[in-house]
């Protein structure tokens, strides 16, 4: 992060020196990796004790140069097409690379998972000394995120719904029952616990007696009818409230579901209010839908909290402390506290990055939103460039996909939808959709969104 009232032991505070030594850092690993021919060589072992290297000139010398090059301007804060120094964010881009990075977080924690990566030695500060960490590569044409993107998706879906729906009845104020129903149309594109792909009937619950069919426009991506790993108590939430009609609130909490997958999606609440206190809530009413845990829902509306004031331009110190008051509010927060605190003391008083065992015992392995939340937040304090924020989350948590789309979300709102390194974004399945919805939702929560037939077609309000 840019803010130099975050001091990250073993660097210096000033986002320019700390680039120029990570570009040093840079520079002797790859050197060193030229020197070994690690990207053009491939070992067959003939006995325990004998190798023979065979090399292969699959990239030529002259890509690896480029690669350097390309990698050296993204470090530098440049373009690597124009060489030209990126422009500091504006608000819009700042949400539209908080999306977008998400889910390239999401799409390269799953490449990791899938082993559709190679893995080279990357040593981001020579006070790693011999744990040097890993880098991944991606070597597949196309990358697919996995559920967590598809909900983060019909997640802005419905909070563009649910704002439309305020505009005609400004009484309607919550969010929750339109993002509810998004979730019941996402239920619609998996194959639920039978087997089979279901009936709107059988999936929409109380929604589906309004249509035969789900409408908008977003249930017509056919990229999204994929089964992407989601999480069984999210399934099993929404085939229950398709049964029963019974929503899972704060006071009648019916979300069976665990873990920090909810926080990214949740966290685009971040967009439903001007006030810090009502994206949060909104946040945490999102999250609920499908965790009951606070664990989970209050590192959502963290999250949600921290984006609402990155979008506004604050230094992240600020970002983190005004989250933290809101936070301090809710009952059931001592872990998410807990774990923000670590972030912060992890940086200050561990040689940035700290190794993965290091991490590991301060927060835990991911595995619910509050260790998710306090690893990402370190992570995002201690990044300067987008791919450094997402290869630390590879390496610091089995649960990839979730701190990848985390981190994604606090790194891309930092430097902004143009800072995401294009070898990532290229291959990223669901793209087109994602940046669509990013854009819709800006246009929806600007001082004039559309009112005409054409957008409640689009996005009709309820």
């Amino acid at each position: 992060m840019r803010d130099e009232q975050i001091r990250l032991k073993g660097w210096p505070k000033r986002l320019r020196d700390r680039q120029s030594n990570k570009l040093g850092n840079w520079h002797s690993d790859w050197s060193k990796r030229y020197e070994d021919r690690a990207e053009f060589r491939e070992e067959e072992r003939v006995s325990p004790s004998d190798y023979n290297l065979h090399y292969l000139d699959v990239n030529p010398p002259m890509d690896a140069a480029l690669n350097f090059d390309r990698r050296a301007r993204e470090i530098d804060g440049c373009d690597p097409d124009t060489k030209r120094q990126l422009p500091d964010p504006d608000p819009h881009e700042r949400f539209r690379g908080a999306v977008l990075a998400a889910a390239v977080g999401d799409a390269f924690g799953a490449a990791v998972d899938a082993g559709a990566v190679r893995k080279l030695p990357w040593k981001p500060s020579v006070m790693l000394g011999k744990e040097s960490l890993v880098e991944y590569v991606v070597q597949e044409a196309s990358a697919s995120p996995t559920a967590v993107t598809q909900l983060l998706a019909f997640t802005i879906e419905g909070l563009v719904r649910a704002h439309t729906a305020r505009r005609l009845n400004p009484v309607d104020q919550d969010p929750a029952p339109e993002v509810q129903h998004a979730y019941q149309r996402w239920l619609y594109t998996q194959r639920i616990p039978w087997g089979s792909r279901g009936h709107w009937s059988s999936c929409g619950g109380t929604y589906a007696a309004q249509g035969a069919d789900p409408d908008g426009w977003l249930i017509q991506t056919q990229a999204l009818f994929a089964d992407r790993v989601p999480n069984p108590g999210v399934v099993a939430s929404l085939a229950g409230f398709a049964r029963t009609g019974a929503q899972s609130t704060l006071k009648s909490p019916l979300g069976p579901a665990r873990g920090g997958d909810v926080v990214p999606r949740a966290a685009m609440a971040s967009i439903w209010s001007n006030e810090l206190s009502e994206a949060f809530a909104a946040a945490v009413d999102i999250a609920v839908l499908t965790h009951s845990h606070p664990d989970d829902y209050l590192a959502a509306g963290t999250l949600a909290a921290i984006l609402h004031q990155q979008l506004r331009g604050f230094p992240f110190s600020e970002c983190l402390l005004h989250a933290r008051r809101e936070l301090d509010r809710w009952p059931g927060r001592e872990k998410t506290s807990r774990l923000l605190d670590k972030a912060m003391d992890v940086i200050q008083n561990v040689w940035t990055p700290a190794p993965q065992p290091s991490a590991q015992r301060a927060f835990g392995v991911g595995g619910d939103g509050a260790e998710a939340l306090g690893i990402a937040v370190y992570i995002g304090m201690a990044s300067d460039y987008v791919r450094e924020a997402l290869l630390l989350a590879m390496n610091y948590t089995e649960h990839r996909s979730v701190v990848g789309a985390i981190s994604g979300i606090l790194i891309g709102a930092e430097f902004g939808v143009q800072a995401i390194p294009s070898d990532l974004r290229a291959p990223l399945v669901l793209s087109d959709a994602i940046e669509t919805l990013a854009k819709d939702a800006l246009v929806e929560f600007s001082p004039g969104p559309p009112a005409d037939e054409a957008w409640l077609r689009r996005y009709p309000a309820w």
